[in-house]
């Protein structure tokens, strides 16, 4: 793949396209920076008025690309636009520049959501970058170990002990927040602490203590007030 190539095409076929919805928009007096003016006038759903508001505001073209709707949110646009009386040149600058860019995504990815996955991993979606691998990888290792959680929560704290100068005291906190099973018959292990000396031995002369001995179930160690 010519990655130089498919970014190239991939900025000029989305700045044809922020032109031509630019033509359409100033033919009706809309401002794209105010998506829900365009969604009252229009009588446009909010999400694709925000998202068509995205496509003509955000800096970077290729960032952009993420939010051009797909193709019946596209025919809706384009029927709105329409029947709210947008210049028929305009219209057909809209359809020319979406034909370029179906092609564009055809040519170098097959097809949208290929497009957006090859943008993410290559870092050009913005700040955001493989953010929406991330969540593909998620929600797909999800179902594969079959739980999932919201939130993990690590707080470590290290100081020196105060009953050997030559030893540390660890203390390790930490919680799986919106933890659950999405599937009868999972099991989980939610911790496991391993220490390891500066040669990478496994640290045998440890000592452990349980922050609240008060809940200490077996060699689990629960804070039963954050449980």
């Amino acid at each position: 793949m010519d990655t130089g190539t498919l970014e190239l095409d991939c900025r000029n076929a989305l700045l044809d396209l922020r032109g031509a919805l630019h033509e359409a928009y100033a033919s009706l007096g809309l401002d794209p920076g105010y998506p829900q003016q365009a969604a009252r006038r229009l009588e446009l759903n909010k999400n694709l008025a925000w998202k068509i508001s995205k496509v003509m505001t955000v800096d970077d073209e290729l960032t952009a690309i993420q939010h051009v709707p797909g193709p019946s949110g596209l025919d809706i646009v384009l029927t709105t636009l329409a029947a709210a009386g947008a210049s028929g040149d305009s219209l057909s600058s809209v359809r020319f520049a979406l034909e370029t860019f179906h092609k564009v995504v055809a040519v170098h990815a097959g097809d949208r959501s290929d497009l957006d996955l090859i943008l993410d991993s290559m870092g050009l979606c913005g700040d955001n970058k493989l953010e929406i691998s991330r969540e593909l990888a998620f929600r797909g290792n999800s179902g594969i170990w079959g739980v999932q959680a919201r939130l993990r929560t690590t707080l470590g704290v290290v100081v020196p002990s105060k009953s050997d100068p030559d030893r540390l005291d660890i203390a390790i906190v930490g919680g799986l927040v919106g933890f659950r099973t999405l599937r009868p018959g999972v099991s989980w292990r939610m911790f496991r602490f391993d220490g390891f000396t500066d040669d990478g031995q496994v640290e045998t002369n440890s000592k452990r203590e349980s922050l609240d001995d008060t809940t200490r179930i077996g060699d689990v160690s629960l804070l039963r007030r954050f449980c």
